[in-house]
């Protein structure tokens, strides 16, 4: 590594007028939250203020240019200590303390000498860190968290946080923690003159909290001088990128990023994700890094809102409402990321053409792999394969006519017609009954609290069960589709055991009113062996169905 930079340094050694500190665009904005700033606090004041303290690790990037020093990482931590600086700064009464506190956080002006005034740190967020850090008394502001967008209401948290610490101690103590912090407290400071050196460090160093997520490693490689020339293109991408990821939430994008992988090298990822896209994508020529890569992942990024987030993609196309009550299901109790990369390339190369039919299918095709009880590396293979299909087809036809999505109902109607409850596709089955029982013209979201038995589990002596069920036909019937019903309210297990007409109208009247298939319960006289029977027959005679017939 070029010109090496390691060092401990104690806090007033690296806020002072040799250091002067930039986040920079292809940082995620400033995220730590109310446990964050309490354990920072807590610790601070818990800490034996006789020794050391140490406060973490600072990986930087010293532009030769100008000598600034971009945080690569730690500026979470270094943007929050500026936070608690402003907080004791404006709760001192003493002005020398004062003027000293706010010089770690913005060198005064020297005319003599002709020390220009400036920001220690300058951080992405300069509109709110100019109110309330580098403006004597801002902390003093005051306003509704509640009414303030990301990631302002954070600087407003952590204030409020620290506040509440430091207005308990007086003024000789606040005037002695602040010489704790200043004089005793400690980082752990590296720095090299290479971009791609500092990174290097930051994936050694760093193995712990929000910024040690790969994507935003990818995301800062990707946007590297050395693969992105013109710094304002650079700026452009990192804007772009932090855009689409405030779109669909950070933990989306992330599952954007990793369908993407999917998308391209249709298996399951065998290392890590940087590893992955570097190795496997990269240097092999699959997709480009820098711009092409961002412009990529931003496509789909939208796709993948439009399609699970927001449930607009199809908007205006006929069969909207079908498509999206289907969609809201699949997207809530369908746990693993391939079937809607799937979707998203689909959608991608084909739009709404012969959506329906893919649908189904790509439902069928999830459905066939956890109802027989396939292994998680046998379920991702068959949508890798799918996914190579829709790679190279060149029609949506041909995808929808693969013999990957030629799936055997009746055997899946087989199985689910033996005991359901307790696995792991059961609720699923019975939010779709539910949804081929609807009137599908208008939308339909369906959810659930938990699934009842209606004949209870145990059936106790001197009840209408035990006249209706030997313990031979209880055990035949009690954990099949026909004697489930989903509850919209959380189960109460004394009720649950009631005879049927009382369990019927002061228990399930209330909790399944939101079904359409589960309410048809309540139509019932009696709920005897015979009567499950028909009920069997009728479930499953819909049960895979296509919510598009």
């Amino acid at each position: 590594m070029e010109n090496l930079e390691g060092s401990k340094k104690i806090i007033k050694d690296i806020l002072n007028r040799e250091y002067f500190f930039k986040v920079p665009e292809y940082q995620r904005p400033f995220s730590w939250d109310s446990e964050n700033f309490e354990d920072l606090i807590f610790d601070l004041l818990d800490a034996d203020h006789n020794q050391e303290y140490f406060l973490g690790t600072i990986v930087l990037h010293r532009r030769e240019s100008d000598d600034i020093y971009d945080i690569v990482d730690g500026q979470q931590r270094m943007t929050t200590l500026m936070i608690l600086f402003a907080c004791l700064r404006d709760l001192i009464k003493d002005s020398d303390f004062k003027t000293e506190l706010h010089n770690k956080i913005k060198q005064a002006e020297n005319k003599v000498d002709g020390i220009p005034e400036k920001i220690r740190i300058e951080v992405r967020d300069r509109s709110i860190f100019k109110e309330l850090i580098s403006e004597m008394e801002g902390t003093d502001v005051k306003k509704d968290i509640r009414q303030l967008p990301e990631p302002e209401w954070r600087y407003y948290k952590a204030i409020e946080v620290f506040k509440s610490q430091l207005t308990k101690l007086n003024e000789d103590q606040l005037q002695k923690f602040s010489q704790f912090i200043s004089q005793k407290c400690i980082i752990i400071y590296l720095a090299t003159t290479t971009f791609d050196d500092a990174f290097k460090l930051f994936t050694i160093v760093n193995d712990r909290g929000k910024q040690l997520r790969r994507i935003d490693v990818l995301k800062a490689k990707n946007i590297a001088p050395s693969i992105v020339a013109s710094e304002s293109v650079r700026l452009s991408l990192a804007q772009k990128w932090e855009e689409k990821e405030k779109l669909v939430g950070e933990d989306d994008f992330e599952r954007v990023i990793n369908n993407l992988r999917f998308i391209i090298l249709e298996e399951k990822p065998y290392n890590d994700l940087l590893f992955e896209f570097e190795e496997k994508i990269f240097k092999k020529g699959k997709l480009g890094a820098g711009q092409a890569f961002i412009d990529e992942v931003c496509s789909y990024a939208d796709i993948f809102n439009n399609l699970f987030n927001d449930l607009n993609y199809f908007e205006d196309y006929p069969n909207e409402i079908k498509i999206n009550n289907l969609l809201f299901i699949m997207n809530n109790e369908f746990s693993s990321y391939e079937w809607r990369a799937c979707l998203m390339q689909y959608v991608k190369k084909f739009g709404n053409n012969e959506i329906e039919k893919f649908l189904h299918s790509l439902e069928l095709l999830y459905l066939d792999g956890i109802i027989k009880g396939f292994n998680k590396d046998t379920r991702t293979s068959a949508f890798g394969r799918l996914m190579n299909v829709i790679n190279n087809a060149e029609t949506a036809t041909v995808v929808n006519d693969n013999e990957i999505l030629d799936i055997d109902k009746n055997e899946l109607k087989s199985l689910l017609s033996g005991d359901v409850y307790g696995k792991n596709y059961t609720k699923y089955i019975l939010l779709r009954l539910e949804l081929v029982t609807s009137e599908q013209d208008v939308q339909q979201r369906f959810t659930a609290k938990s699934i009842e038995h209606v004949c209870p589990q145990t059936l106790r002596e001197n009840t209408v069960w035990r006249d209706w069920y030997t313990d031979e036909s209880h055990e035949q019937r009690l954990h099949k589709l026909s004697n489930l019903v989903l509850l919209s309210k959380s189960k109460n297990s004394s009720s649950g055991n009631k005879d049927f007409m009382e369990k019927k109208t002061r228990y399930l009247a209330k909790r399944v009113s939101d079904y359409p298939c589960s309410i048809s319960v309540l139509t019932y006289a009696e709920w005897k062996p015979e009567d499950l029977e028909v009920r069997q027959e009728l479930l499953l005679d819909k049960v895979l169905k296509s919510t598009f017939d």
